[in-house]
């Protein structure tokens, strides 16, 4: 198990206090910690990843992983005033690009570090992992909400389908193997996020 505060703590360090401070708060931060918690049991279930090696990386993983979902944020923040932060006394231009690249450099080979203990390449199957916002709902209103959100989603069998709750961030889908690259590709991803937060706002 990690520290929490002394993980989020180490964060700002990492990403540039007080910078960091204005557009996260400790709440998102500790959200994210539970995101990044969600995303390892659940990768760690696809590759039937061996114990000793799970309680070996756990701690590793979700504080790296977690760094990678905060600069994700931070990128997805910058991003919407094209990098402009208004700061009292004066005008900051941040880069929000080179956040978004490193955040996703390095989920991939976190992934890897699991997944390589089983090779998803060579699985028939196309892996769909769903991440979907749940803003502040409470636990109870979660689990009925991902419930209907699940059974939407049944409509193909060619898919192996995995749900995480987030707190923060954009609710998207991630294809995290796909044999039939011209099936799955940038285009069907795309189209399927729209038709999924679609789907999510008539939900809410």
């Amino acid at each position: 198990m990690i520290d929490t505060q002394k993980t989020i703590e180490r964060a700002k360090i990492i990403l540039g206090a007080p910078i960091c401070n204005i557009e996260l708060t400790d709440e998102q931060m500790a959200y994210l910690i539970d995101d990044a918690y969600d995303a390892f049991n659940l990768f760690s279930e696809i590759a039937d990843l061996p114990t000793n090696k799970y309680h070996r990386i756990q701690k590793y993983w979700i504080s790296k992983y977690f760094y990678a979902l905060c600069k994700e944020t931070l990128a997805r923040i910058r991003g919407k005033f094209e990098g402009k932060l208004a700061v009292p006394g004066t005008d900051l231009k941040l880069d929000y690009e080179s956040l978004q690249n490193e955040s996703e450099k390095e989920k991939r080979l976190l992934r890897h570090l699991i997944l390589q203990e089983k090779d998803v390449n060579k699985f028939n199957e196309i892996i769909l992992v769903f991440y979907i916002n749940i803003g502040n709902m409470s636990s109870s209103d979660v689990e009925s909400f991902m419930r209907d959100v699940q059974k939407k989603l049944k409509g193909s069998d060619d898919f192996i389908k995995y749900f995480i709750p987030i707190n923060e961030g954009e609710t998207k889908i991630e294809c995290i193997n796909s044999s039939e690259p011209n099936i799955v590709n940038e285009e069907t991803i795309s189209k399927l996020n729209i038709y999924l937060q679609k789907l999510i706002d008539d939900e809410k």
